[in-house]
């Protein structure tokens, strides 16, 4: 199934994290200090003219995590391979916009994030494009902390999401986005409450609010038990009918069948994806440890099935005209054709190749040039980017486009890479396909002083003639 022209905005899990993440919470022990007091940590929130803002949610996540990512439902973490919080401790503005929350049973020094939100403000850490005040701080047992935060106006949606028969449901995926000319962005993230009910906070009130341009505010909404549908542009409902929203998910129909290899073995763990011909639906499953797979909430017509195994390096698909429920089909699959030499080359722990038509044919990439990570080794959690994967692609190093392995080198050279230079924090961006979402994922990849010398030995290989 190959993907040609960049990527659909058909998927509405596309997840777009364009702000840098912050630094992790510090190292800390299992056990509580005993007998130690609470912390402290208090504040004022206010609005853009400084006055205090009343009844405002302010939710402190311990350890610190992308709270971007933690949807109303506090038990649970919207984005899969986002770390959970242990746990989560809630306030609430009195009169004067001031909170305080006495936060008991720290493990010693314990770096903390902190989010707010308010109908007709934005959440404090913002967009999922563009980030926030993203706030972090470091409590202590006995540490007396303020952070005093500041809301800026949105419009506020919220409404509930249904079944064909009325019936509430919870726990559907819901993805603001705002579409420009040629691309689209994250706006939020979140999931229906046990009621149905939703809340989004960061549309700007107006469609210009972004500052690009005009834009369509699209939100997608997925459940695995449902068809999936959307709402096309935000922008063309009224205000009011914005904090009103009744959105139908119907339930559709079922098929079940088994992922074999090109032996007719049982294969687990495959990735098994089914997507309208016209691109206007798509569910992704695994297959359970014998192979088999089920999956609902499909739409009627014509729909491809896909399948891939990384762990085997094969894949398989067919068509299939939906009329209903269906049992008992077999997806076989093959070997995905990855070229003899691709052409690897170590990278900060990572063996990294060019992307070539074979190797974007094999992957089935949507980039046509980048950096493709071929195997992520085992220490790549100490770059800070994220749950990487075999099949992921570095696209963009800073504000720059990459198109090579030694473009990759080069770029992360010319944003840390002085003559004494101690490594730093840079920005990049990589394609990803999981089973629960695909699109980009910015992140702030670590750079030790070690990784710098590293980098300018490997860049000499790769770039002997070039200027050092």
């Amino acid at each position: 199934m190959s993907r040609q022209g960049g990527m659909s905005d058909r998927a509405g899990w596309f997840v777009v994290m364009s702000a840098v993440m912050l630094a992790g919470a510090v190292a800390r022990s299992d056990e509580p200090v005993q007998g130690a007091k609470p912390a402290i940590l208090r504040g004022r929130v206010v609005d853009e003219s400084g006055a205090p803002l009343a009844d405002v949610r302010v939710r402190v996540a311990i350890p610190a995590t992308d709270m971007r990512f933690l949807g109303t439902d506090v038990t649970s973490v919207v984005r899969e391979g986002f770390p959970k919080p242990r746990e989560i401790r809630e306030a609430r503005t009195d009169a004067g916009g001031d909170y305080h929350l006495e936060i008991a049973g720290l493990n010693g020094s314990e770096t903390v994030s902190i989010d707010a939100s308010k109908p007709g403000y934005r959440r404090l850490v913002g967009t999922l494009m563009q980030g926030g005040d993203a706030r972090r701080v470091k409590l202590r047992p006995g540490a007396d902390v303020a952070a005093d935060l500041a809301l800026k106006p949105s419009s506020f949606v919220t409404g509930v999401v249904v079944d064909d028969r009325g019936r509430p449901i919870p726990g559907v995926e819901i993805s603001a986005r705002a579409l420009f000319n040629r691309a689209s962005g994250g706006v939020e993230v979140t999931r229906s409450r046990g009621d149905g009910t939703f809340e989004l906070f960061n549309y700007p009130q107006k469609a210009d609010g972004f500052g690009v341009g005009t834009v369509k505010g699209r939100i997608f909404f997925q459940h695995p038990d449902h068809i999936d549908t959307r709402i096309d542009d935000l922008y063309s409902l009224a205000p009011e009918a914005r904090q009103k929203l009744r959105v139908v998910l119907p339930i559709g129909c079922k098929l079940a069948g088994t992922v074999v290899d090109a032996d007719g073995k049982p294969v687990a763990g495959a990735t098994v994806r089914f997507t309208r011909k016209d691109d206007s639906h798509s569910k992704t499953v695994l297959s359970d440890a014998q192979g088999r797979f089920v999956v609902r909430g499909l739409s009627p017509g014509l729909t491809r099935i896909w399948a891939r195994s990384m762990a085997i390096h094969q894949r398989g698909e067919m068509p299939i005209a939906l009329k209903g429920d269906r049992e008992g089909l077999q997806l076989r699959l093959k070997p995905m054709g990855l070229p003899a030499d691709p052409g690897a080359v170590e990278v900060l722990g990572m063996k990294l190749a060019d992307v070539t038509p074979a190797l974007k044919d094999a992957y089935d990439l949507f980039n046509d040039r980048g950096a493709l990570i071929l195997d992520t080794g085992r220490d790549f959690h100490r770059l800070a980017i994220g749950q990487i994967s075999e099949g992921d692609v570095f696209w963009m190093v800073g504000q720059k486009r990459i198109g090579s392995v030694r473009e990759f080198v080069d770029r992360l050279l010319a944003e840390v890479g002085g003559p004494k230079s101690e490594g730093g924090q840079v920005r990049i961006v990589y394609t990803f396909d999981r089973p629960d979402a695909m699109g980009t994922n910015t992140q702030g990849m670590k750079i030790t002083k070690a990784d710098v010398e590293q980098l300018r030995r490997l860049a000499d290989r790769l770039n002997p003639d070039g200027p050092r």
